[in-house]
């Protein structure tokens, strides 16, 4: 029987945005693009911007937000496959939000395109699930709804009673990514 060991060595990508920045959301990473991403803080004014990583290229780059009041708290999502920014409320707060951001074309700030939902939201969130004419959206982390983009039209999922408080955690579809390749070295 052979035992073999793959080496992994890790080294360190450093670069001098990252390292001024603090993430809204250790947590929360998207990866679109061929790259991680993440809403951080900036430390020296507290703006937020979209930090991303090339997988790739191994490279750290700025990506600007939407033009959203700096006053609301919003979150990082994948919208299809685009970049989306959706605006948040405490339920208590008693703001709603009816619409939410998506950078159609990667990288370029001026492609940021406001998406409009008729049906009002303190927190939404796409599911990663869509056909040519319908999206499954998570709403208020209550609801899984189908919506229709072209017309407005939806409708909400039954499904049951999923958890103890009748809430829904995330909602996702997994897509096997990031491959594993065993490079063998030469004796």
């Amino acid at each position: 029987m052979e035992l073999c060991l793959v080496s992994v060595q890790w080294r360190m990508i450093l670069g001098d945005r990252l390292s001024a920045c603090f993430p809204t959301n250790l947590y929360q990473r998207i990866v679109v693009n061929g790259a991680v991403h993440w809403l951080v803080s900036k430390v020296a004014d507290g703006t937020l911007v979209i930090m991303s990583f090339l997988l790739v290229e191994e490279e750290v780059r700025e990506i600007p937000l939407p033009p959203i009041p700096s006053t609301l708290s919003s979150r990082l999502g994948v919208f299809r496959n685009w970049l989306c920014i959706t605006l948040v409320s405490e339920w208590n707060a008693g703001e709603t939000f009816n619409e939410f951001w998506v950078m159609k074309e990667y990288g370029v700030r001026e492609s940021w395109t406001k998406m409009q939902v008729c049906k009002p939201y303190h927190e939404l969130s796409h599911s990663g699930f869509c056909t040519e004419s319908h999206d499954l959206m998570v709403f208020d982390e209550l609801s899984l709804v189908m919506y229709n983009f072209n017309d407005g039209t939806f409708w909400n999922l039954s499904i049951g009673d999923l958890s103890e408080n009748g809430r829904f955690g995330s909602v996702g579809i997994y897509v096997e990514s990031l491959p594993y390749t065993h490079r063998s070295r030469s004796a």
